[in-house]
């Protein structure tokens, strides 16, 4: 990715935000920006699904307060979506590609979603949003 003339690499930021005690997993994906030119939209599963609105938007925060601290402030995201799982393909790779369409509503094919091992995890990050 590469976001105010600053390249960085997904894992980069999952990394960081995986650090974070409530997050079990997380995915960053790119999206185009008329002003950064790429600007990155966070995924994250939560530890425990049944958490309050208000909860997540603290936990909103405190993702924010560390991509800045350990990354820089031109990485603030677009935006934070909590899922309750990852599109991934049989070995268990994020398939980023797929949740950049679905972001974008660019149509997924049939030939796309053969490679999901979970494809009802596609349709859960357009749903719980923060």
């Amino acid at each position: 990715m590469k976001i105010s003339g600053h390249r960085i690499d997904p894992s980069e930021i999952e990394e960081v935000l995986t650090s974070y005690s409530g997050i079990v997993e997380s995915a960053a994906v790119s999206i185009p920006d008329e002003l950064t030119g790429e600007s990155v939209c966070i995924f994250c599963v939560l530890n425990n699904a049944n958490i309050t609105n208000q909860t997540k938007s603290s936990i909103k925060k405190d993702l924010e307060k560390l991509l800045i601290s350990r990354i820089g402030k031109f990485l603030l995201p677009k935006a934070i979506y909590f899922v309750n799982d990852l599109p991934k393909n049989r070995s268990g790779k994020i398939l980023r590609r797929l949740m950049r369409k679905k972001l974008l509503d660019i149509k997924i094919s049939k030939d796309d979603l053969l490679l999901v091992e979970n494809p009802e995890s596609l349709g859960s990050f357009s749903i719980i949003k923060s």
